[in-house]
């Protein structure tokens, strides 16, 4: 069924490609993205600079997986384990976003071979647990419960480790039955070493470690950091590319009030720094939790191109600080519930009106609306978000 509707949903986008709106769309964004192509899609968590072009703040949608299962009827198990399912549903959703609503997304030809939150995790033995409701997730047992396990510990093997081999199937796959006229961007690591730490050793013992074996998380995130390095530098000889990106810091564990300022700056920011030095720059660093605190060492971090502001950090300070830095955009994401789905249209407008005030032709700057789901009424919910986007 899913290889059927294939062909119809292409030609449908390579005719909207090049129309007057998605290239209106794309003067919005750096000349370096290449049209109609571009790093951009509809389940896509990484984003090129925005241009600031004549102070205008370009805003993007990101609806989770969970209310896509509700509004396209997509078993969300079958599409994360079958490429042709993945395909259809991804140039179903892209058309949909493009033709419903009015952000600042393009439709572009790439297809990103993305699998959630949890490959990295996938590659040292976290299980993959997968719903026909919900994007997957991690299994809750740690892989290094003992000194001993982390001892056994080795790089991921770049073809059979975790999901990797279900990523070598998808992207040999979907090459195959989009053409060339497309692009389909193999899977990218996307989390940051404190993230993946959390995992491997469990939340609580990691902290606990801080505290009890220092010199013992420092031996871990060096690890965590080599093993990236070595999974990225194998993943640009397979591609044949010039480039090691996207860099991607997932880190919503970097959060106060669970790492202090002086716990980051021990046990995160080294191994950040080290990346970034090593990959020429951190593409974009990420954290949903409140790091007003933190932004100051997060700043010292060199080539940082695009910060995450998110919901419980204050955009004042980011902007203060980050507007110093050379070369660095800010990524604003506003709180999904509080100023969408709980929201009147006066507490929708409010963060809007604050960054134009705050960032327009101060620092580049884009507006992400991500975590975007349903609560109890899905259609309801579904309206909810429609209707901001007409405000």
């Amino acid at each position: 069924m899913s290889r059927q509707n294939i062909p119809r949903l292409l030609d449908k986008v390579r005719g909207l490609v090049d129309g007057p709106r998605n290239r209106e769309l794309y003067e919005l964004w750096p000349d370096e993205i290449e049209s109609p192509y571009g790093d951009f899609g509809p389940l896509h968590y990484w984003f090129p600079r925005p241009m600031n072009k004549d102070g205008r703040i370009p805003y993007v949608f990101e609806i989770e997986p969970a209310l896509w299962h509700r509004v396209l009827e997509v078993d969300l198990e079958q599409f994360y384990t079958d490429p042709a399912t993945y395909l259809e549903y991804w140039l179903r959703i892209a058309l949909y976003h493009f033709e419903h609503f009015n952000d600042d997304l393009p439709l572009t030809k790439t297809i990103d071979i993305d699998f959630g939150s949890v490959f990295p995790q996938s590659l040292f033995g976290i299980d993959t647990l997968y719903a026909p409701d919900e994007a997957p997730w991690n299994g809750l047992e740690p892989v290094w419960k003992t000194e001993d396990d982390f001892g056994r510990a080795k790089f991921p093997d770049f073809y059979s480790s975790g999901l990797l081999p279900l990523a070598h199937r998808f992207y040999a796959e979907i090459k195959q039955m989009v053409g060339d006229d497309f692009r389909v961007h193999f899977i990218s690591w996307r989390k940051g070493p404190f993230s993946l730490l959390v995992a491997l050793r469990g939340f609580e013992q990691l902290l606990l470690d801080f505290y009890d074996r220092p010199s013992f998380v420092h031996e871990m995130m060096a690890f965590v950091n080599e093993s990236m390095k070595h999974w990225y530098s194998e993943r640009k000889a397979f591609l044949g590319e010039d480039r090691f990106g996207p860099i991607f810091l997932g880190n919503d564990e970097v959060s106060l009030p669970t790492l202090s300022p002086a716990l980051y700056e021990e046990f995160v920011l080294p191994y950040e720094t080290d990346l970034s030095e090593f990959f020429g720059g951190i593409d974009y660093w990420h954290s949903c939790g409140a790091v007003t605190k933190l932004l100051g060492p997060i700043a010292r971090i060199p080539n940082v191109h695009m910060f995450d502001v998110g919901p419980w950090t204050d955009l004042a300070t980011a902007v203060e600080i980050f507007r110093q830095v050379p070369g660095a955009t800010i990524m604003r994401r506003i709180n999904p519930i509080d100023c969408v789905i709980r929201a009147t249209d006066q507490q929708m407008r409010q963060p809007l009106y604050e960054l134009r005030e705050m960032c327009a032709g101060v620092i580049p700057t884009m507006v992400v609306y991500d975590g975007l789901n349903y609560q109890m009424d899905w259609e309801a919910d579904w309206e909810k978000i429609h209707r901001l986007d007409r405000i």
